[in-house]
């Protein structure tokens, strides 16, 4: 539970480490947000069995996302 705690406050910003700015940034690794919202958001439903079909998935509506959750 101790390294939960300290894991989500380093994330945050909470809790700092002294020398951490040699360190890599995390938030470089991220993804472009285009590059997820036209290769990996509409493989998501199906992934996680919100969707039935690739018909489904294919055609990404936040709204009916939201409302199915």
């Amino acid at each position: 539970m101790v390294f939960a705690y300290l894991a989500e406050e380093l994330r945050t910003g909470g809790v700092a480490v002294v020398g951490s700015e040699e360190f890599a940034d995390w938030s470089e690794q991220l993804l472009p947000w285009d590059a997820v919202e036209e290769v990996k958001l509409p493989a998501y439903p199906m992934e996680v069995s919100l969707a039935e079909d690739e018909d489904q998935a294919a055609a990404f509506d936040a709204r009916a996302f939201r409302r199915q959750l």
